[in-house]
């Protein structure tokens, strides 16, 4: 039964925690604090930053043709900031007027949040549409039709933001919903990190940004097998190559001498008994081949050193000679 204080110990209490006083000099001297900054927590590393770098300016150099062909029209598209963020922080920082799309990334379960200026997205429909690409008007939210020409060109998008990826890692980017910036937070808790990727664009005289927000739980297979991929290229060069040597030099290897092929008929070979002797038709003077783990890499002549036998080495085989034991 949970035990109920009276007032009278209560007091106790309290006055006993006033007279214990502050904790002692040399208790205090024993901790040690370090500031902790929150906001800075998993933050990608400087080569990380540029290993993604250069995947999405490769992204911006084919999308810029790819667009510039569908539009009919000259534009530059550049990687401006690649940052890690949350997705908070993202949102406040998206105007409220611009145009905003899901897209879903296969096989995750994520999706990722792109965002363009809209007088961008003005121009690009009203060239679609046959225009000169300097629509008269103020930035207004898209109409239906307007929304389902300018999925066109975000069909580009993740089509060549899908070519990016697969360089590295298998993932797929779709076209998504619509959003509006009060639905943003249905994609992602406020708390969650992003990897945002801001680009600009100048086009007919119009400068603005397209922006991507692509969750962790995306843009860290990302990473981790871009990590993988610079270790085989790190152990390509010529020091991984020695140093792998070394580390070899403490492995077990399989040894075995063989002699040639040697044909024997049906008849010999049901006649043979113990004590017979087989003619293997190999001169004694000729060297036999010495595999090593399958691998023929020398030949040598048998030999006998005190009650063992033995292989004396004569010739190491090139490589172009060397060939697998079941194809001799």
């Amino acid at each position: 039964m949970e035990k109920v204080l009276s007032q009278a110990e209560i007091n106790a209490l309290l006055r006993s925690s006033k007279t214990a006083g502050p904790m002692p000099p040399s208790a205090s001297r024993t901790r040690k604090y370090t500031p902790f900054a929150f906001g800075q927590a998993s933050r990608i590393s400087k080569q990380q930053v540029q290993s993604i770098t250069q995947l999405h300016e490769r992204f911006a150099r084919n999308l810029k043709t790819r667009i510039s062909a569908s539009l009919q029209a000259n534009l530059e598209i550049n990687l401006m900031s690649v940052e890690e963020l949350p997705y908070g922080d993202v949102v406040q920082n998206v105007p409220e007027h611009n145009y905003l799309v899901s897209l879903p990334m296969f096989p995750t379960r994520a999706a990722t949040v792109l965002s363009m200026d809209l007088s961008i997205a003005l121009s690009m429909i009203n060239l679609l549409l046959g225009g000169d690409g300097n629509p008269a008007m103020e930035p207004r939210p898209l109409t239906e039709i307007e929304e389902g020409v300018i999925e066109s060109v975000i069909e580009i998008v993740t089509s060549e933001l899908s070519t990016a990826w697969r360089q590295v890692l298998e993932m797929d980017f779709s076209l998504g919903q619509k959003l509006r910036h009060t639905e943003l937070y249905r994609i992602m808790s406020s708390y969650d990190k992003t990897l945002f990727l801001s680009f600009e664009i100048r086009m007919l005289g119009l400068f603005g940004t397209m922006s991507m927000a692509i969750p962790t739980s995306a843009s860290s297979l990302l990473l981790r097998k871009m990590k993988e991929l610079n270790s085989r290229s790190r152990m390509s060069k010529p020091e991984a190559a020695q140093q792998l040597r070394e580390r070899l030099k403490d492995a077990i290897f399989g040894v075995e001498m063989t002699l040639p092929f040697t044909a024997l008929s049906g008849k010999d070979l049901l006649a043979l008994r113990p004590g017979a002797t087989v003619l293997l038709r190999h001169q004694i003077q000729h060297p036999v081949l010495l595999w090593v783990e399958d691998k023929k890499l020398y030949t040598a002549l048998p030999v006998r050193s005190r009650q063992q036998r033995g292989a004396m080495v004569q010739q190491q085989l090139s490589i172009s000679q060397e060939s697998e034991k079941g194809a001799e």
